[in-house]
């Protein structure tokens, strides 16, 4: 049976707010699921066939794995926090305005400001191994499989360089770094 491992975390600037927090905490796990995609009044596109299990930190400054080694799509529901919930260009910004009262009384608190930054490894129980990277609410995804890189995006990361690094207890690592 699958299973993995998370390291790291992805700060949020600025932090999530006390409404925010408890929103993302109250939506992540079985609320998340498929079964309630639609009926709960929140965004389906994008939304992955699973259940979230990234949460904010009890300050919000970052967005951690909840421990719960059967995580699936994890870089689809990172993805579907930033783009739904987070940035200043999230679908339910656009969505809520003045049609508020259709959806969780919640999300009336989200700022939609929120800047997404880290990277966390992800090694899963058949070895193979994953980065998911995110600079500026640009998330891209590396992956090592049968000793070959694979590498996606959220969209086209514009300034953004992916290289690796070689660390000698984990092989070669990728890095981002801005292009200047």
């Amino acid at each position: 049976m699958y299973s993995a491992r998370f390291d790291g975390r992805f700060e949020v600037s600025p932090p999530l707010n006390a409404d925010e927090i408890e929103f993302l905490r109250g939506f992540a796990g079985p609320a998340s699921g498929p079964h309630n995609a639609g009926r709960d009044g929140l965004p389906s596109r994008g939304r992955p066939l699973s259940w979230c299990q990234w949460v904010p930190t009890a300050d919000g400054s970052a967005l951690v794995w909840d421990g719960d080694e059967h995580f699936f799509r994890h870089t689809e529901w990172l993805a579907y926090l930033v783009q739904t919930f987070l940035s200043p260009r999230a679908r339910m910004r656009r969505v809520l305005r003045g049609r508020r009262d259709k959806f969780p009384a919640a999300l009336s608190h989200f700022t939609f400001d929120h800047v997404v930054d880290g990277v966390v490894s992800v090694h899963s129980s058949s070895g193979d191994e994953e980065w998911i990277m995110v600079r500026d609410n640009v998330i891209q995804s590396v992956s090592r499989v049968n000793d070959r890189l694979r590498s996606e995006a959220t969209r086209r990361p514009q300034g953004v360089c992916l290289s690796g690094i070689l660390r000698p207890d984990h092989g070669t690592v990728p890095e981002v770094s801005r292009v200047l």
